[in-house]
């Protein structure tokens, strides 16, 4: 049952909340709660990314032509979010 699932892992109303005003605040775009509310997925430029999470982007290319953009250090989240942010994906090395 989806509904459980949800119970279980949703975080409170206001945790997702204030996750959700810091990221609009910051630039990103396109914000999107997924169905059982512990993920949220978004588009952010670049410089604003690196803002918003205190780090420094780089793009990678590999062989085959791919291009991934990630963190060549660790990210950070403000004291406000950092409680109710346990992963931010796409950032990581």
């Amino acid at each position: 049952d989806q509904s459980a699932v949800t119970a279980l892992v949703e975080p409170p109303a206001a945790a997702l909340e204030r996750t959700v005003q810091w990221l609009e605040r910051g630039g990103a775009a396109g914000v999107d709660v997924g169905a059982h509310r512990d993920l949220i997925r978004f588009r952010i430029a670049a410089p604003r990314a690196e803002a918003l999470f205190a780090t420094e982007l780089h793009a990678f290319r590999s062989a085959g032509g791919a291009v991934a953009v990630r963190a060549t250090r660790p990210y950070a989240v403000p004291p406000a979010v950092a409680a109710d942010v346990a992963l931010v994906d796409g950032l990581l090395r």
